[in-house]
């Protein structure tokens, strides 16, 4: 009897649940990218500073001042947006084992009822309960 859980995708999903996780690539890309949006953030306070020691600021006054803005702005947005993406990467890897688990648990569970109807009763119990049907 199918429990109604048996597929080609839940048998490899329980494979894959024992052994090294799944989805290394995205794992490795997150890395990557939280680690483009710290040297963006770097490069951004950098090129902050470099504006504010040139000679960009004597030369044109309030101008100066308005690039290192749109400067740290534009760095903000870029660090903002990277760090973004690899927490979304990270929260639907986390939602595809959480989905694995509960996949597992009601499989387990589907088994357990199934061995649970399937056993036969003692003698004494189907008495019984042939008793009360008549």
């Amino acid at each position: 009897m199918s429990s109604g859980f048996e597929n080609d995708y839940s048998r490899q999903a329980v494979s894959l649940s024992h052994g090294e996780p799944p989805f290394k690539t995205l794992r490795i890309l997150s890395v990557i990218i939280t680690i483009f949006a710290i040297l963006a953030a770097i490069g951004t306070i950098l090129s902050c500073i470099s504006v504010f020691r040139s000679s960009m600021l004597i030369m044109y006054g309030s101008l100066g001042i308005i690039a290192v803005g749109i400067t740290a702005l534009a760095g903000g947005i870029v660090v903002i947006f990277l760090l973004s993406i690899a927490e979304t990467i990270k929260v639907f890897l986390a939602i595809e084992q959480n989905t694995r688990t509960t996949n597992d648990w009601l499989r387990k569970r589907s088994m357990e009822r199934q061995e649970a109807h399937t056993q036969p009763q003692p003698a004494s119990e189907a008495m019984n309960i042939q008793q009360i049907k008549v």
